[in-house]
């Protein structure tokens, strides 16, 4: 997962390699809604392209939280925040799109939650 989380912070667009990573690398890739209908069932949805598939990922894989996304004025990329109702912040993350800031700040929240943070 870290390795993942690395490699999302490290993307500055979309990337279909990465895609389908993060599909596999969270173990969605065999009944996965997020997977395009092709023949042969291996080109994954663009979720580092799409903010609404990068949502639907972070409502299937932490469901019962919440999330925030904001716009800087600085130029310093939009920036997602994922939290439990009750909890305090799991994770945030600042990034060159809105799906790579809501993908890096949902892989760290798993991350934490792996880790009982």
């Amino acid at each position: 997962m870290r390795e993942l989380l690395e490699r999302v912070e490290a993307a500055n667009g979309p990337d279909r390699e990465l895609d389908a990573g993060i599909v596999v690398g969270l173990g969605l890739d065999n009944t996965c809604p997020f997977w395009l209908h092709s023949y042969d069932r291996t080109t994954p949805v663009r979720i580092t392209a799409s903010v609404d598939a990068a949502l639907a990922l972070v409502e299937r894989v932490l469901p019962g939280h919440r999330v925030a996304l904001f716009t800087n004025g600085g130029g310093e990329g939009p920036t997602c925040v994922i939290m439990f109702e009750s909890d305090p912040v799991k994770a945030d993350e600042r990034a060159p799109t809105l799906p790579l800031a809501i993908l890096a700040a949902m892989l760290k929240a798993l991350i934490a939650q792996a880790d009982g943070k």
